[in-house]
């Protein structure tokens, strides 16, 4: 590593990424203090185990690169004290507009939303953080926050509390920081009051791209964040796949007059979805899809009917699974469609 960070080629570096199994925290601090990567300003660390020892007594007094933008600690184990020491009040930390931080934490996500909380953080637009617990105080320090205005949450392997009653989701979703997000990810078993408060949320209004895909949710959920009445100005990114998403819900979705903006689905779980792929086929409003990735099994009958829509024209990808549709029906969806339909094999 140190022969590495010490070459000449690295200056005007802009980005770097470094995958290894095991990180020597002497050759990563040699790496970030090299004097040929000041200009970087991205650095993703990939795979990493980086031991409670190790972090304890190194990683606070680093001078990590002093332009970076983006950090990113992609699947990696961080243990002990890394990550209040990695966000300690620093020149570097204030310019920070993009960190990922998905490992473990011991800290359930606390540090991070508490170096947002108290300043540290002003430049961030876009946080993604693996393990989360809704404990009241974990979200404590930015639920009046006003600054600054995060465009992308992704939190990842969320722990909710065994209480709903307790889940302090539903404020952290109404702080005014996040009152503009644009684009929202969560993955984990949640609490329905987890996708009411988004639909709640004054970033509805705002929120482009909305992805629960792996989070589980019951269907009374589903029913009241896409109810009728519910509106979704700006959306136009939605995947709800593999979340037992009830299929009457998924069918609204196709002309909901909430939804004016909506170009892109990933919904089902590998289920027929007769009445949704009917309605996919009949309505005009489908005309304003240009991605469909449909894990929802056909049969001839809804094939045909697809083939014969005359309201998917405009459509760039469509994903679908064969089901009981026969050659014949698959092989006219592939003539009128060409490479823009993957028709996906049955699984189990």
């Amino acid at each position: 590593m140190k022969a590495f960070a010490n070459a000449p080629a690295l200056a005007g570096l802009e980005r770097l990424n470094v995958w290894t199994q095991t990180a020597k925290l002497d050759g990563l601090k040699q790496l970030v203090e090299s004097p040929h990567l000041r200009g970087l300003r991205g650095f993703t660390l990939g795979h990493a185990l980086i031991t409670p020892e190790a972090t304890a007594n190194q990683v606070g007094h680093w001078n990590w690169f002093p332009n970076l933008r983006e950090l990113t600690f992609d699947s990696c184990s961080l243990f002990g004290e890394f990550t209040p020491r990695l966000l300690q009040k620093s020149a570097w930390i204030s310019h920070l507009e993009r960190l990922s931080l998905t490992a473990a934490h011991d800290d359930s996500g606390q540090s991070v939303f508490e170096a947002i909380g108290d300043g540290r953080l002003k430049a961030l637009v876009d946080l993604s953080v693996e393990r989360v617990h809704t404990h009241a105080e974990v979200f404590a320090s930015v639920l009046k926050l006003d600054r600054p205005r995060l465009q992308s949450l992704q939190l990842r392997d969320i722990l909710p509390g065994d209480n709903p009653r307790t889940d302090r989701t539903g404020r952290l979703f109404r702080a005014p920081w996040l009152r503009e997000l644009r684009r929202l990810e969560l993955v984990g078993t949640l609490h329905d009051q987890w996708l009411v408060a988004i639909a709640d949320a004054p970033f509805a209004k705002t929120l482009r791209v909305l992805d629960v895909g792996s989070a589980v949710f019951a269907p009374a959920g589903f029913r009241d964040a896409f109810g009728p009445k519910r509106e979704w100005p700006e959306l136009q990114r939605l995947n709800v796949q593999y979340t037992r998403c009830p299929e009457e819900v998924l069918a609204s979705l196709v002309d909901h007059d909430g939804l004016p903006k909506l170009v892109s689905l990933r919904a089902g779980w590998h289920t027929p979805a007769t009445k949704f792929l009917a309605r996919l086929a009949k309505s005009p409003a489908s005309a304003r899809f240009r991605e469909l990735s449909l894990d929802v099994k056909m049969d001839d009958a809804t094939a045909d009917a697809l083939v014969k829509s005359p309201h998917l024209e405009n459509i760039d990808i469509l994903r679908i699974v064969k089901g009981t549709a026969g050659r014949t029906a698959c092989n006219r969806l592939q003539r009128r469609f060409g490479s823009r339909i993957t028709i996906e094999p049955n699984r189990g």
